[in-house]
């Protein structure tokens, strides 16, 4: 696991390394619980980026499960995802999907602050502008604006170096501008949504587990 001061793209801040899955996973939701009091703390809510693959699905459970369900500020969290494939919510392979199952359906999280992106549309640029609305929205900013600062954002890295859904630059990976784009990968589901470089790095902080 690493954790990145200033967002995917600065040097890292610390990384850790864990002999277990679990032990991994019991490290990153006590930096979820810390950075989670902190915002509450600072700004009165927290906004939380999450991750999909089986590797968080561990930490997903951990964050529903005492001591640390009652710890973190739930009732001022807002969740979002840095990325969906272009499957149903209760298809395999979503992130969504697997986030509620594990974490979500745990929890007293009001459905208005659960921010999903709809990757399911036939249109997948189409879903990524109405993402791109909704963060605005719940951030109360301009598209035309600097990206949106999320507290943290959840990570993971794929074997080919890729994290979240932008793989390498070409035609598969996601266009350059905007908040939140389509992508194609070079692996099925080949059809994604992801939150471009820009949003990711302006998070003050990153989890990366790997």
């Amino acid at each position: 696991m690493s954790t990145s001061g200033s967002g995917v793209q600065a040097t890292l801040e610390r990384v850790r390394c864990f002999e277990t899955l679990d032990e991994l996973s019991r490290a990153a939701a006590e930096e979820v619980r810390a950075r989670g009091e902190r915002a509450v703390a600072e700004a009165g809510r927290f906004t939380l980026a999450l991750s999909g693959g089986a590797t968080p699905r561990r930490l997903y459970e951990l964050l529903a499960e005492e001591p640390l369900r009652d710890r973190i500020p739930w009732e001022r969290t807002e969740v979002f995802w840095s990325d969906e494939r272009a499957v149903r919510p209760d298809e395999a392979g979503s992130n969504y999907g697997m986030a509620a199952e594990a974490l979500l359906a745990k929890l007293p999280l009001p459905g208005p602050r659960v921010h999903r992106i709809r990757a399911e549309q036939p249109d997948i640029d189409a879903a990524a502008a109405e993402y791109e609305t909704e963060i605005a929205v719940a951030f109360g900013v301009s598209i035309e604006a600097g990206p949106p600062r999320l507290d943290l954002v959840l990570l993971g890295l794929g074997s080919d170096g890729h994290t979240a859904s932008v793989f390498r630059a070409g035609p598969s990976g996601p266009k350059t501008r905007g908040w939140v784009v389509g992508a194609r990968a070079p692996v099925a589901p080949i059809c994604r949504v992801t939150n471009n470089p820009p949003v990711l790095s302006a998070a003050p902080s990153a989890l990366i587990h790997v």
